[in-house]
């Protein structure tokens, strides 16, 4: 996502160098994690509490089970979201009232207050493409007669 005040505008997937940071905060925790395992068990198998194959086994494990969960996060957060408007960024929809430079659009069944992006007025039985979102309001483009083709075939 972009941001530009108040208004925010998608790009089609998540920035990689966004997902390079997350994944790095990532692997530092599951380090953490593992560091602290090995303290713990290592700590076991010195005092003769634990058999050392016995510890490996589970910091393996836990190591493992820490891994997955870390791979959960990782795409929980990497996903596009499901709900809201952000949800139906690049979505297509029509016009349903004029926008000059604001009316309602309807994508997917429900309709949506929507902006146009350049201020320029959109006829009614339109086809316009979402590109952001501005509070409650959608931010739309024209589609010109090749975009509508394509989305059509």
């Amino acid at each position: 996502m972009r941001y530009y005040g108040d208004c925010t505008l998608s790009e089609d997937n998540i920035g990689s160098s966004r997902r390079v940071e997350i994944l790095i905060a990532l692997i530092d925790e599951f380090i953490i994690i593992l560091l602290i395992l090995i303290g713990i068990f290592g700590a076991l198998v010195y005092f003769n509490k634990v058999s050392l194959g016995l510890a490996i086994l589970l910091v393996a494990c836990l190591a493992g089970f820490s891994f997955f969960v870390i791979y959960l996060i990782y795409r929980a957060q990497v996903m596009k979201p499901l709900v809201g408007g952000e949800s139906l960024i690049g979505k297509r929809g029509i016009v349903v009232g004029d926008l000059a430079p604001e009316g309602i659009v309807s994508i997917e069944g429900e309709l949506w207050r929507a902006v146009s992006v350049n201020g320029k007025h959109i006829s009614s039985g339109r086809f316009v493409r979402v590109v952001g979102t501005q509070g409650l309001n959608l931010l739309v483009e024209e589609l010109d007669e090749r975009h509508i083709e394509k989305s059509l075939s």
